[in-house]
């Protein structure tokens, strides 16, 4: 059951990452010809790309440690025998899922503040939705590493 689930969360994020990149393509496009030949631009093309890239980072981050894709240091795995392989790797993962969990924590207070104080996003869009991306992708990351930690590491 939990094979199939991140099979479905793999394909969604694959489809929201090629979307997200076609979107910033695009955009980022159109704003050159606009500026280029009309001598104008969106006023929302700027921060749409800007959101477009905080989107597609956190994203891919996620899908990163999905994959096993993420940047490891692996210095004392290499030092020690084989058989603590799998010991190294629980404490490594639920390490980065304790530090994926406090980055959740504290990125959900700022997106409070900019609930709060009502900043402005991209035109009617709110600002405090748009970085909410944030706290939702770092809490996904610690589950992730939380669930990798108690299954052998593919190498």
């Amino acid at each position: 059951m939990l094979t199939r689930i991140l099979k479905y969360l793999r394909w969604f994020e694959s489809g929201l990452l090629v979307t997200l990149f076609l979107v910033m393509l695009l955009v980022a496009c159109a704003q050159v010809v606009a500026r280029n030949f009309f001598g104008t631009g969106f006023l929302w093309g700027d921060g749409l790309v800007r959101t477009a890239v905080l989107w597609t980072t956190m994203v891919g981050a996620l899908a990163a440690i999905g994959q096993g894709g993420h940047i490891r240091i692996d210095v004392i795995e290499r030092l020690l025998p084989d058989n603590w392989s799998p010991v190294l790797n629980a404490v490594a993962n639920l390490f980065a899922s304790l530090i994926c969990f406090v980055v959740a924590y504290f990125s959900w207070d700022f997106l409070v503040w900019e609930f709060e104080d009502r900043n402005a996003g991209i035109g009617i869009i709110p600002s405090w939705v748009l970085v909410s991306v944030i706290p939702c992708v770092a809490f996904a990351m610690g589950v992730r590493h939380a669930i990798q930690s108690f299954k052998p590491r593919e190498k």
